[in-house]
């Protein structure tokens, strides 16, 4: 028999699951109060696994959280030179596939998708704010080909640097 259908058919209150088949039984018989004995462990296991699982579930957020910030504070810190995931995930101490997981955990996206969009932002607001060239605009934010900026540009924002500066003054 499934000792988690039993379980997952009683009613929960507290710590204690309520189920007809968890009901102290007095008898003379050694056989049913061993199974009884039995139930009544994995009745507790079954309710700590959960207890456990919440606590564990909530350890690993946190830590996602710490590595993110610290992930995203080398993004401010750096966005302005090549950035790669090696040196990305190596600020928080992790491997390359856990930055990704971590990544894609919060924000549904790459860490590098994450930097180019980052970049993009801050070329946004160079472009409303400042009289730099487009040129300059794409090596102040990390991008060392400007043909590529304005590619990734208009992909994102449907229009080219250009197009959005005549727009935004």
């Amino acid at each position: 028999f499934n000792i988690y259908a039993i379980f997952a058919s009683g009613e929960k209150t507290g710590d204690k699951i309520y189920h007809p088949a968890i009901v102290p039984i007095k008898t003379d018989c050694p056989e049913i109060e061993i199974h009884q004995n039995l139930l009544q462990i994995f009745k507790t296991l079954y309710c700590h696994r959960e207890e456990v699982e919440h606590k564990k579930e909530g350890v690993t957020d946190q830590q996602t959280l710490i590595r993110l910030q610290k992930m995203l504070r080398y993004i401010q810190e750096h966005f302005s030179e090549d950035i790669t995931l090696k040196q990305l995930s190596a600020s928080a101490g992790i491997s390359r596939s856990e930055a990704g997981r971590c990544f894609k955990k919060y924000y549904a996206q790459s860490p590098m998708a994450y930097v180019t969009l980052y970049r993009l932002k801050y070329a946004q607001e160079l472009l409303w704010k400042s009289s730099l060239s487009v040129n300059e605009v794409a090596y102040q934010c990390g991008f060392k080909d400007s043909s590529y900026f304005v590619k990734v540009f208009r992909k994102h924002l449907n229009q080219t640097p250009s197009e959005y500066r005549s727009r935004a003054l």
